[in-house]
């Protein structure tokens, strides 16, 4: 998936002109801490597993390497057994939310428990806000709150800009294709259900300090 070890990377990183506020973009999660380096401030946001599943079927197939199947419905790519579909982890596992938050390591390559509860372990001790898409106005309020010196006026800047990355096509899968996709997603929901009752518990706790009602 990437051109550098995990430790180069993290080199890579610390190296940078400061402030750093990098990577923005799809990239496990690095373990600084562990390597003898500073752990830096993690954020990040997930989507509902299945919207996110299909969204990124048809996201691909706009790319060179699949341009081959560009006209293949996510139904029939499945049917015919094509990779893309068929492997949670295509692209070396670089849209797979498990792996996102569990790591580099072996473990994380593979759709199970361990790799489940060390995606948990990791945002319990080193990710702050973890937004989620369904409550982006939410999550947008909870940055803004948390980390004012990033997000300060945010929210009010979304809404006057309006919704820009909005797909005028929206995907409507036959119920065997849903079925399919959700056996590959047991492990995804599990920690998508973790991430989202985190959130609302920090949104929650983010409104009773802001109303005084913090105990």
């Amino acid at each position: 998936m990437y051109k550098w070890s995990e430790e180069k990377l993290m080199t890579m990183f610390l190296n940078a002109k400061k402030p750093t506020y990098g990577p923005g973009t799809h990239m496990f999660f690095l373990n600084f801490a562990a390597s003898g380096f500073e752990q830096p401030d993690y954020i990040s946001m997930i989507r509902h597993p299945l919207q996110q599943r299909i969204s990124l079927y048809y996201w691909l197939l706009q790319k060179p390497d699949y341009l081959s199947i560009q006209n293949v419905s996510l139904a029939d790519c499945i049917k015919s057994g094509l990779e893309v579909c068929h492997n949670k982890y295509v692209c070396d596992g670089r849209y797979s939310m498990l792996q996102y938050f569990c790591g580099f390591a072996e473990e994380c390559k593979r759709n199970t428990k361990q790799s489940l509860a060390k995606a948990i372990y990791n945002i319990e001790h080193y990710f702050g806000v973890i937004g989620i898409m369904e409550q982006f106005d939410e999550t947008l309020e909870l940055f803004e709150y948390t980390y004012p010196t990033y997000f300060n006026g945010v929210a009010k800047t979304f809404r006057k800009a309006g919704k820009k990355n909005v797909n005028p096509e929206s995907h409507r899968e036959s119920k065997e294709t849903l079925d399919f996709l959700n056996s590959q997603l047991k492990f995804d929901y599990e920690l998508y259900n973790f991430v989202k009752q985190r959130f609302n518990n920090h949104l929650e706790t983010m409104r009773s300090m802001r109303s005084g009602n913090l105990l």
